[in-house]
């Protein structure tokens, strides 16, 4: 259908950006990680790939995000990041753009199911609370 390839292209170029204005807060962060705002936009992100992506049946990109989601959910709030987290934040980050790079290219999220990066952003997430 027409109109679902549209929305999905949309989903692609608002993807691709979101990750790009994360990428550029992260790197924000790196060089004040104190900055109590620097995190937001990461969390933005994430937090809007993870109610998109169920929209169109990319279940395990969604359970990702939401793993992400809770992890950053700090930052949201203020708490700044030590390195570790920000190091982790940007692997997600990559893990993320290659499961939107994929679908763009016609094919699956990508043959994992993210357990492993999902599980330490749920052990991250855990320590934080």
């Amino acid at each position: 259908m027409e109109t679902d390839d549209a929305l999905l292209q949309e989903f692609i170029r608002e993807s691709v950006d979101n990750i790009a204005l994360a990428e550029k807060a992260l790197a924000q962060l790196a060089a004040d990680p104190a900055d109590p705002k620097a995190g937001t936009p990461v969390f933005r992100a994430v937090h809007t790939l993870a109610g998109t992506a169920g929209f169109f049946g990319f279940e395990r990109l969604g359970l990702l995000a939401h793993e992400g989601e809770r992890f950053l959910g700090p930052w949201r709030d203020g708490v700044p990041p030590s390195l570790e987290r920000r190091n982790l934040a940007a692997e997600l980050l990559d893990a993320i753009r290659g499961a939107v790079s994929r679908v763009a290219a016609g094919g699956p999220e990508g043959p994992e199911d993210f357990k492993a990066l999902r599980a330490r952003l749920r052990t991250a997430a855990l320590a934080e609370a």
